[in-house]
């Protein structure tokens, strides 16, 4: 954590020009019980918040796409023996947004590495748009 730290930091120093002090804290909102945590937590250490950085998985994926369509559509495919080996009807709900109509896939950008904020809810319509379509493929 500490090396992805020191990379991050390099990386908003470089593009930001920034000379001030610069406090990085760590968040993972997989889980909605540990956002208070980390509020908490960040109160205690800081006065301020002047950018939030739009955070990538371990593997380096835009967090957007791999929580949104990544990680359901891997458990989708984990237990989807199981949805046809029972006699009752089975069914998989997956949630999405309209945010879906106003981009294209485009498979090289698909879970881009490198974040950019003009493309924030462009990843999003993106993560919805792969849910869409994973929905219809089933």
């Amino acid at each position: 954590m500490q090396s992805a730290r020191r990379r991050l930091y390099a990386r908003l120093k470089r593009n930001w020009n920034l000379t001030r002090h610069l406090g990085i804290s760590a968040a993972g909102f997989e889980r909605p019980s540990s956002v208070p945590a980390f509020a908490d937590t960040f109160r205690a250490k800081f006065d301020r918040l002047d950018f939030a950085h739009p955070t990538h998985t371990p593997d380096g994926l835009e967090m957007q796409f791999a929580v949104n369509h990544l990680g359901h559509f891997y458990l989708t495919h984990l237990l989807f023996d199981l949805l046809k080996s029972g006699n009752e009807v089975s069914r998989i709900v997956n949630v999405s947004s309209l945010s879906h109509r106003w981009v294209k896939m485009n498979l090289r950008t698909l879970a881009r590495s490198k974040t950019n904020k003009k493309l924030y809810a462009k990843e999003y319509g993106t993560s919805k748009l792969a849910n869409m379509l994973f929905t219809f493929e089933l």
